[in-house]
């Protein structure tokens, strides 16, 4: 029996008596869309027939690949979670948790798939407000994705804890500290065997394999791990002490702690992939309850013992609001140890994110190609829009119309955090992104 399911950038899982998560990444294995671990299996190996951001890019323009009856992501994403059954749990499905950094938009295209596929009666929570529900004394949260982090700010509103803050970080997720990994792995195997694993795609995606799961073995914080690989009738084979990984890691590491202004963390693990080398090296607070106690919540019911219907608009904004979840029974009340802000801090527009990466914003020019939107610095070609840092912040100036999250936009207009430019007919779309916010 399933009672919630939360879905990240990572995947999806299914929480209840027996819980599971299906990781985000969808390919073709012949002429069969699969999804999970055996997408996982071939990305490496066919990355021009696999995509692994549906979810985070959740919307109705197309993806990167094409896929036979795949118009949109949205569309990967439905077939991702009808994959993972759910006509025999819906009925017992009571809360759904979302990615923090979703927006409306994604957020409406998420409800109308799960009322196709018969959740109706759920409510939809972000899960950094869950975290800040179960931990009081939380005023940040940092939500380690595949392609990115997500850093939540909260604070106290009278009686309720709300976002004050959202920031995405592209390029520090998941896929990119594999991937330091693997070249580090890479010098190692060239310099014991003289054998190069990143030269041939099978080799690749064996290493790639192997360190997905050595980050998410606890055992190696603290034992000698080996990796071996069988090819073309050679078996080679490296060691090394956890001692390798860490530095493996150092260098993403300080990379985070470069851009995240966050002093110290509060690192969600439930989906366990926020690796040990890492956490440490970040100071992180790992959270290795969660799970458990998001299953407490909902057995427990303390949601007031109602349930919210997807079809509400007003119910979107009430999700938002994390004071019902406080989980029961909790005495005495954690005093918060952080001073509450005393004013919100609206983060200003200083980047777009376009195809997982974010473009600094003054002087960027948005053009049409024949692969859909392209962003570039040079004043070339059909020229869509341009940006302009004024007073009042990162200002779009359109020369064809486009759409500002669906609506269309004729004249300038300021950018706000979360805004999604598209143009139709045209596949592709940037958002917009606030890098940096000044403290509160």
């Amino acid at each position: 029996m399933t009672h919630a399911i939360d879905i990240t950038d990572l995947g999806v899982g299914l929480i209840g008596s027996t819980s599971a998560r299906s990781v985000g990444v969808a390919a073709l294995r012949g002429s069969e869309l699969t999804f999970g671990d055996q997408a996982l299996a071939l990305c490496r190996v066919q990355p021009n027939h696999s995509e692994s951001r549906f979810w985070r890019d959740l919307a109705s323009q197309s993806p990167m690949n094409r896929f036979p009856g795949i118009r949109h992501s949205a569309d990967l994403a439905w077939h991702h979670l009808q994959a993972l059954d759910l006509k025999n749990s819906a009925a017992t499905v009571s809360a759904v948790y979302f990615p923090p950094h979703y927006t409306g938009e994604q957020l409406a295209l998420l409800s109308g798939m799960l009322q196709s596929l018969k959740v109706q009666q759920s409510l939809l929570l972000n899960r950094s407000l869950l975290f800040a529900a179960l931990h009081a004394d939380s005023w940040t949260h940092l939500d380690f994705q595949l392609h990115q982090t997500v850093v939540s700010r909260f604070e106290q509103s009278g009686n309720q804890r709300v976002v004050s803050a959202t920031e995405i970080y592209p390029g520090l997720g998941l896929l990119e500290l594999t991937n330091e990994v693997m070249r580090f792995l890479q010098r190692l195997f060239i310099e014991k065997t003289r054998f190069d694993p990143l030269h041939h795609a099978q080799t690749e995606q064996l290493l790639f394999n192997q360190v997905l799961e050595l980050l998410g073995n606890p055992e190696s914080h603290h034992q000698r791990q080996e990796i071996f690989i069988e090819f073309a009738g050679g078996r080679y084979r490296i060691e090394f002490p956890p001692s390798q990984i860490q530095q493996a890691t150092a260098e993403f590491a300080k990379r985070m702690s470069a851009v995240i202004p966050v002093n110290r963390w509060s690192g969600d693990s439930f989906t366990r992939l926020l690796p040990l080398h890492l956490r440490d090296q970040l100071q992180v607070a790992g959270d290795d309850e969660l799970k458990f106690a998001m299953d407490q919540l909902l057995l427990d019911q303390v949601v007031d013992g109602k349930f919210v219907e997807l079809t509400s608009i007003h119910s979107l904004g009430v999700a938002q609001k994390a004071a019902p979840l406080e989980p029961k029974p909790r005495s005495p009340e954690p005093v918060p140890t952080t001073p509450v802000p005393a004013t919100k801090t609206v983060p200003m527009v200083s980047h777009l994110l376009h195809d997982g990466e974010a473009w600094h914003g003054q002087g960027l020019y948005l053009v049409a190609n024949d692969a859909g939107l392209e962003i570039t610095y040079q004043a070339e070609g059909k020229i869509l829009a341009s940006f302009e840092f004024r007073a009042q912040g990162l200002t779009l100036v359109p020369r064809e119309m486009l759409r500002i999250n669906g609506k269309p936009v004729h004249d300038e207009q300021v950018l706000k955090p979360e805004d999604v430019i598209s143009l139709s007919g045209i596949a592709g779309s940037l958002v917009a992104i606030a890098v940096r916010t000044d403290a509160a």
